[in-house]
């Protein structure tokens, strides 16, 4: 084998090993348990009224206004005030999944950098009182015409975040 096709292989041998064993990138923060409003939220203030369990077979009369309202709660430790002082925002993705299919954008529903401009004080205190911080948010997915709407929570590097110990991860299915 020539020298310059043994130096190749063992490039990209070197690059297989490299991508293999480098770790999975950890999560910034998790989140409360998702909130499933039949109400507009507007504000994160808002009202919820929270539709209960199980979300399987649900009427679509539920959501007078042809849209699922959710809200939740950002728990942050220290790796996303980390990630905050150095970068000023803190990205949050919603992926939604429409009939099984996934939608081509993320719904962003970040910590955006005039956010942490103007509550940015208030969460390092917080944390430094508690050990995390808490930033409440909202966001909602138009129904019309879906049989089912599934939504996975991710943080910045695209990995799914965790909800009370598991996947923040929430299927909801119609029976009309």
């Amino acid at each position: 084998m020539p020298v310059s096709s043994r130096a190749g292989l063992c490039a990209a041998a070197l690059v297989f090993c490299m991508v293999a064993t480098t770790p999975a990138a950890a999560q910034l923060f998790r989140t409360s348990p998702v909130s499933v409003c039949s109400n507009k939220i507007k504000v994160k203030t808002d009202r919820c009224s929270e539709v209960s369990p199980p979300l399987e077979s649900l009427k679509k009369t539920v959501f007078p206004n042809q849209r699922i309202d959710f809200k939740l709660i950002i728990l942050g430790d220290q790796q996303a005030i980390t990630y905050l002082q150095k970068n000023g925002f803190l990205p949050v993705k919603i992926a939604v999944w429409r009939d099984g299919f996934r939608k081509d954008t993320d719904i962003s529903i970040d910590l955006s950098q005039d956010d942490w401009d103007s509550e940015g004080d208030k969460l390092v205190a917080e944390f430094r009182e508690s050990g995390q911080f808490t930033w409440r948010t909202h966001f909602y997915v138009n129904i019309n015409n879906a049989q089912s709407i599934s939504i996975e929570i991710n943080d910045a590097f695209g990995t799914n975040v965790q909800s009370a110990g598991a996947p923040a991860r929430l299927a909801i299915g119609f029976s009309n």
